[in-house]
């Protein structure tokens, strides 16, 4: 047993998250990937929550509440849109929004 949710790179759902690489899967599946901490901590802070979030299992822990599917670093590094994983991976449904609104601010940036 590998203490892996996820271990090999030929598993089923991290050619899926290969395929979300491409614009055309994610509107197909009305999901936008999120591969930073960072990122995930301020969408967390705004009330917002992933629909799926596949991490290293050190990363795992870190964030209460949270069900995390655990992948070894060759299939993150597989999985991931940059050359090497940051260990975190979280697919978030896309948020129902058009320009109606938006407020638009006298000087503001658009």
């Amino acid at each position: 047993m590998s203490g892996y949710d996820i271990s090999s790179t030929s598993n089923e759902q991290v050619k899926r998250l290969v395929r979300l690489r491409e614009r055309r899967h994610r509107d197909r599946e009305q999901v936008f990937v999120v591969e930073e901490r960072r990122i995930l901590e301020r969408a967390l802070a705004s009330g917002h929550r992933p629909l799926e979030i596949f991490a290293s299992p050190e990363l795992a822990g870190t964030f209460d509440g949270l069900e995390f599917k655990t992948m070894s670093p060759e299939a993150l590094d597989r999985a991931s849109y940059r050359k090497s994983s940051t260990g975190l991976i979280a697919l978030f449904g896309y948020f129902p929004r058009s320009l109606s609104d938006i407020i638009f601010q006298p000087g503001g940036l658009y």
